[in-house]
């Protein structure tokens, strides 16, 4: 699994706007342990949401998880909104080699990265609707 160290990316109008762990951690917004959990956290779900998937013979591309912080209590980091189609990216058909890596994710994304623009084109993805069939 990749740990990116990105950790907000969006685009607004013509400029892609990063916010990294470096960033969050200059601004005091987080300490360093902060982010060790945050990592940690986002891992553990994304592992049991992976291995979800690939038991139904499917391929998680990538996804969103949200964490905040408690406002009252000890202050823990959490998770703070839904996983939910709305916010991954799930491909039929799942082939891991001896790795766990899907040999076949080709044909899931296409990206491309052209004067100064990055494309995804997704295929062979299991639409939202598909979601009730596969896990109902």
């Amino acid at each position: 699994m990749n740990v990116h160290r990105v950790v907000e990316a969006w685009t607004k109008g013509d400029s892609d706007i990063l916010i990294t762990l470096e960033a969050l951690e200059a601004t005091g917004a987080m300490s360093r342990e902060d982010l060790r959990q945050s990592v940690n956290l986002v891992m553990e779900i994304a592992a049991i949401v992976s291995a979800e998937f690939e038991s139904k013979g499917l391929h998680v591309i990538d996804g969103k998880f949200e964490l905040g912080r408690l406002k009252y209590g000890d202050g823990k980091i959490v998770i703070i909104d839904e996983i939910s189609p709305d916010v991954l990216r799930v491909c039929k058909g799942y082939q891991p080699d001896e790795k766990g890596d899907c040999m076949v994710y080709s044909r899931c994304a296409v990206t491309n990265f052209s004067e100064g623009r990055r494309t995804i084109k997704n295929r062979n993805q299991v639409s939202a609707a598909d979601f009730i069939n596969v896990f109902l």
